[in-house]
């Protein structure tokens, strides 16, 4: 399937107007997975685009609860566009949704399930231990402080020296020690609000989404 981003998707209106607009709740992905299972020609724009932050915890809970959401029901968007012209045949359509099927688990589960692994390393051996260790610290460490040395670069390639557009922020000292110390638990934040809302589900409250996730 394909992820498609809104801040920097572009479609050509016919077939906006093929699909029957944008689908909700999250249109974006909604429309890249509808057009997936269509076999559209997509291709990735070799521009970057620079998105605005989450500030606050809610509006991130609450992106990948939306996200989950439009994700998690694959097939419902294999019936939506079921009546169109498609390049895939039924076959790869169907192991496209399943596809989907599997990510959206991993999702769920795959941050609690490595925890258990890295955590269970330490009594399996020296070995076992020190890959662990690696593995956590290339995820969230390494990578957390390689991007944040790129985004000033990337700013800089996307916004022109003579605009009058702010520069890219620096984070002092102390917030770049803390983003990259915290970077580990990124997975089980993403999980919050899928999780949320699940668990909302369950208890009979089910959660509703405005046009935004904020």
């Amino acid at each position: 399937m394909i992820y498609g981003v809104g801040c920097g998707m572009t479609v050509h209106l016919p077939t906006v107007r093929d699909l029957g607009g944008f689908p909700e709740p999250m249109e974006d992905l909604g429309t890249g997975h509808r057009l997936s299972l269509l076999g559209a020609d997509i291709t990735p724009a070799i521009v970057a685009v620079l998105d605005e932050p989450y500030a606050e915890s809610r509006g991130l809970t609450n992106l990948h609860a939306l996200a989950f959401r439009t994700s998690a029901r694959p097939d419902r968007h294999a019936k939506a566009v079921a009546h169109l012209p498609s390049a895939l045949s039924p076959i790869d359509k169907a192991l496209l949704v399943l596809r989907e099927w599997v990510d959206e688990v991993t999702w769920v589960t795959g941050a609690p399930l490595i925890a258990a692994a890295v955590i269970s390393a330490y009594w399996s051996g020296s070995l076992c231990s020190a890959l662990a260790l690696m593995g956590v610290l290339l995820y969230g460490p390494v990578l957390t402080a390689r991007l944040i040395e790129l985004a000033h670069a990337l700013h800089a390639s996307v916004v022109p020296p003579t605009s009058r557009i702010a520069g890219a922020p620096r984070p002092t000292r102390s917030r770049h020690v803390g983003l990259i110390a915290s970077s580990p638990t990124q997975p089980f934040i993403r999980l919050a609000g899928p999780w949320w809302m699940i668990l909302r589900r369950i208890v009979g409250h089910p959660t509703t989404f405005g046009k935004t996730e904020r």
